[in-house]
């Protein structure tokens, strides 16, 4: 009897100890969200690998510069030799991309002007090296020989962060300090970097000064206006025009065309179109020439300077080439019945 009543204290023991760690189970759940918080913990590893989505980055540039190509060469106050590159000089160049606070850049590109930089054109160079997956050499290889795209990468205070050159074989990057530079090369060769064009700043470009024009569409209010009086040119009125196109500094285009519009006009095409206004050889009615202008389809081509003033307007309908000079209230007529190069003005993608 006595063994019987020490077995039910016991078992009276464990059920109250039972009964107690029951009691403590709400505890448990305090430390629950521990669980969540340490469970937290990888979204830092999450916003550890956000470089990689970095492509979405927005950056608060402000204008950088075009340089020439051939500026004075980089003080020597730096050491300077080149090394191979590897994963690691790699990662800290998409590193640097991702988290420094850039301010502006500067290119060129065989350019011969300085100029002011677009903060357009200098999201695309971003977004281009953003993209850029360089191999690697396994020794030292001999620079392709040409044109070599620089770019350097500028903070707040004006201190460059990086330098960056490629030739369509060498993608070159240097990192900056106060004390050095340390400079590397990556195999370049298979790599499609999208840099965008700056030929517009060479003085020699068909391209040079033109910004970014527009397509106009036949209602545009700049197409309407009064009737021009219309004359045959004289030789003086060819001289002359002759004389603008091959020296008006053309700032920007807008170009009519018959079923084309309204849209941006590509600075490679107002190139193009200038050039072809350039070349064109036009020639002389003869005096007792009576005839009425030719209507319908054809193009009208208005060219502004600097200031937004207007330069000309010419339009080429079949064999006519007209042309108002600046904002003259008339027009003079040539024979451009024989340019192909007037001809072609209809044919080009404007797109």
């Amino acid at each position: 009897m006595k063994k019987l009543m020490v077995f039910l204290l016991a078992a009276v023991l464990v059920l109250s100890l039972t009964a107690c760690g029951g009691g403590e189970t709400p505890s448990a759940p305090e430390t629950q969200p521990e669980s969540p918080s340490s469970g937290a913990e990888p979204a830092p590893e999450a916003s550890s690998q956000e470089p990689a989505s970095q492509p979405e980055r927005e950056w608060d540039l402000q204008p950088g510069k075009v340089l020439p190509y051939d500026r004075p060469e980089r003080s020597e106050e730096r050491p300077y030799s080149w090394e191979l590159g590897t994963e690691k000089e790699l990662a800290e160049f998409k590193a640097l991309l991702g988290t420094a606070d850039i301010s502006y850049l500067t290119a060129c590109d065989w350019t011969d002007v300085e100029a002011e930089l677009p903060v357009e054109t200098e999201l695309e160079i971003l977004r281009a090296l953003e993209a850029a997956q360089p191999e690697f050499f396994e020794r030292m290889e001999n620079p392709a020989t040409g044109g070599t795209y620089g770019i350097g990468i500028y903070d707040r205070e004006g201190k460059e962060l990086l330098e960056v050159g490629y030739d369509g074989f060498w993608f070159m990057v240097s990192f900056f300090t106060e004390e050095k530079s340390s400079n590397y090369i990556f195999n370049g060769e298979r790599m499609n970097l999208d840099l965008p064009s700056l030929e517009k700043y060479r003085s020699d470009s068909p391209f040079f000064g033109l910004d970014p024009g527009e397509v106009i569409s036949m209602e545009d209010e700049r197409l309407a206006g009064p009737l021009l009086k219309g004359s045959y040119g004289t030789q003086a009125d060819l001289d002359r025009w002759y004389s603008l196109i091959q020296t008006a500094e053309i700032n920007r285009l807008a170009v009519c065309r018959t079923g084309a519009g309204p849209g941006e006009l590509p600075v490679p095409i107002e190139g193009q179109i200038r050039t072809l206004l350039q070349s064109a050889q036009v020639t002389l009615y003869p005096p007792e020439t009576k005839e009425d202008p030719v209507t319908g389809g054809g193009v009208t081509i208005l060219a502004y300077g600097g200031e937004g003033q207007q330069l000309f307007c010419v339009t080429y309908i079949g064999s006519w080439f007209t042309v108002q000079f600046g904002e003259e209230e008339a027009r003079v007529i040539f024979n451009g019945e024989e340019s192909e190069d007037l001809a072609f003005l209809l044919t080009i993608d404007l797109a």
